[in-house]
């Protein structure tokens, strides 16, 4: 069973703030395509290790550490 912290509530909203950032740069219409993947994939592996916090450990294992 996952344990959730507030650290994992944190990485949630700072995910969602990276979600809403590219969202305003693509409807600021600045259309930086850059910018907005960037912030998009940063925004979504926060909430996925938000709401998977044991992705790591999976992800050590595969490495051997």
């Amino acid at each position: 069973m996952v344990e959730y912290t507030a650290i994992n509530a944190l990485t949630f909203v700072v995910g969602i703030l990276f979600l809403y950032n590219g969202y305003r740069i693509v409807a600021s219409g600045r259309e930086d395509i850059a910018l907005f993947v960037t912030s998009a994939l940063i925004g979504l592996g926060l909430l996925a290790v938000a709401v998977f916090p044991d992705v790591f450990a999976v992800v050590a294992a595969l490495l051997g550490l």
